[in-house]
């Protein structure tokens, strides 16, 4: 049994044409060789691989596009989504044939790249950590991200948000969480470890509270 898409949005693929097949003849000859994956319980998928890198294509069901992951040794450095066939293809041996991640998003701007896995690689993963979290930053948390940013020793620490906490960790390499975190509380915000409330009020009031609770905890 072969899925079956719209022959209007996908006209590629339209008789349950392969997509692997589609990609080769998108390319026009300059795109890798696909092999589709079983395709008979949902949306087609198509995979190449060249020696530790491989491009997984997938197929967008509401609306036209399709979705691309770029790994290498497998780890994901890269992913897009686009709704052109003939783009999807060329990017895809763009990267096979080794070009970066960032090679790869200057000439596909559709292709979106984990700038924090590659900050680990370039050693500068707190720097950019950094700029992520205040750049994504919502107005609730932008004061006391700012806070905590100006202040030296916390802007040497790693930040990192997860489930409405934010913490700034001791390491980047070792995410264990030996350090307190930040929430939003009824008015401001509020420092916790793993019991009760330690410490509650604005932004710099608890800035202040992180750095006396790290003087008080040394690793």
């Amino acid at each position: 049994m072969t899925y079956s898409y719209d022959p209007v949005m996908y006209p590629e693929l339209a008789g349950g044409a392969s997509l692997g097949a589609a990609l080769g003849a998108a390319g026009a000859g300059a795109g890798p060789e696909f092999a589709d994956q079983d395709s008979s319980a949902g949306p087609v998928r198509a995979v190449a691989v060249r020696g530790d890198r491989k491009v997984a294509v997938g197929v967008a069901v509401r609306e036209r596009g399709f979705g691309l992951t770029f790994t290498r040794a497998g780890t994901t450095y890269a992913r897009a989504r686009t709704p052109d066939l003939a783009g999807a293809a060329l990017a895809a041996e763009g990267w096979l044939a080794g070009l970066g991640p960032r090679e790869l998003a200057a000439r596909w701007p559709f292709v979106a790249v984990d700038e924090l896995l590659l900050a680990y690689e370039e050693g500068n993963e707190v720097e950019v950590a950094w700029r992520l979290v205040r750049q994504e930053a919502s107005e609730n948390w932008s004061e006391v991200v700012e806070a905590a940013y100006a202040r030296p020793e916390l802007a040497a620490m790693f930040p990192i948000f997860s489930h409405g906490m934010f913490r700034m960790l001791r390491s980047s390499r070792f995410t264990s969480y030996d350090v307190p975190f930040l929430c939003r509380g009824s008015e401001g915000f509020v420092l916790q470890y793993t019991g009760p409330v330690l410490a509650e009020g604005d932004a710099d009031q608890m800035v202040d509270a992180y750095l006396r609770w790290l003087a008080d905890h040394p690793a």
